[in-house]
Parts: structure tokens; C-alpha cells; sequence
């Protein structure tokens, strides 16, 4: 469109109609009427679209007493531009970041082809931790119940 020189307008139509579904989701939150010229357009896309690249997702690593769930959330969060461009990669990216574990061996075992399917196969683990957090923290109510030193 650049080098046919087509109006503002023009690419102001076109260029949406190139996205799918978290850039379709940005574009139809933008409030109607607050863009004026392609320039303002692009510029808001590439500045809320260009923030995180591939390399940041291969960076994030699940604290050691992190919860899955809280990882999941914090990786879904950053991954959610990407997870239709490249589903595979932020599969990878994602198992790359994990503590080790019952799931990270999971995942070494039968790579997910999506992150959809990570995270359906991750709820067991996540009720699995919330049990295990529950538990603790009851033995440790007893524990202090009964005025045994908490270790």
C-alpha cells in the first residue's frame, strides 16, 4: 500500500482487515473516532503490539515457590500476542520457563501443540498444588494449636 500510494483513508480500512483475533480484539476496543490519520494508527499498533517480542517469552521463568496457576497466569498474560502467530513457540517458550516438577516432566514427556492445551492439562496439577497448599496450612494451624515450633 505504501508504494501504491493509497490514501489514509484507504489504508485506514485495509490494514484492519488483515487482523485475526488479539489484534482484532485491540482494534475493536479502540474508541470510535480516535484515529485521525494512518500514521496515529500504526503507530498505536505497533506500540501496543511491539512491546514484547518471542525473546522476553523465552525469558520468563516460574519463581521456585511460584503456584502453576500463578505462573500460567503471569505467562498467558504476556503470551496472549503471540499464542496465534506462533502456538508451538510459546509452548516451548513456556515449558522452558518451568520449575522443575511433576508438569515440566509432564510437558518433557508429550509437548502440547498449544497453550489451550497446556492449560487443560495443567488444571490437575494446579488442583493438585491448591490441595497440597491447603493441607500445609492446616498442619501448620495444628501445629501452632498445640504449640509445636514451626519449622
Amino acid at each position: 500500500m505504501a508504494m501504491s500510494a493509497v490514501s489514509d483513508a484507504v489504508k485506514c480500512r485495509v490494514f484492519p482487515s488483515t487482523f485475526r483475533g488479539v489484534a482484532m480484539d485491540w482494534f475493536m476496543a479502540l474508541p470510535q473516532g480516535s484515529l485521525a490519520k494512518f500514521h496515529d494508527f500504526s503507530s498505536k499498533f505497533l506500540g501496543h503490539f511491539s512491546t514484547r517480542t518471542i525473546q522476553d517469552l523465552f525469558d520468563m521463568r516460574q519463581w521456585e515457590r511460584e503456584a502453576l496457576e500463578q505462573y500460567m497466569k503471569r505467562y498467558s498474560a504476556a503470551s496472549a500476542r503471540f499464542e496465534e502467530l506462533e502456538p508451538r513457540m510459546c509452548v516451548c517458550a513456556f515449558k522452558g520457563g518451568l520449575f522443575r516438577g511433576k508438569f515440566s516432566r509432564e510437558l518433557s514427556r508429550e509437548l502440547a501443540s498449544s497453550m489451550t492445551e497446556v492449560r487443560a492439562r495443567a488444571h490437575d496439577y494446579i488442583l493438585e498444588e491448591e490441595i497440597e497448599a491447603h493441607k500445609r496450612k492446616q498442619e501448620r494451624a495444628a501445629n501452632v494449636a498445640l504449640g509445636r515450633k514451626q519449622i
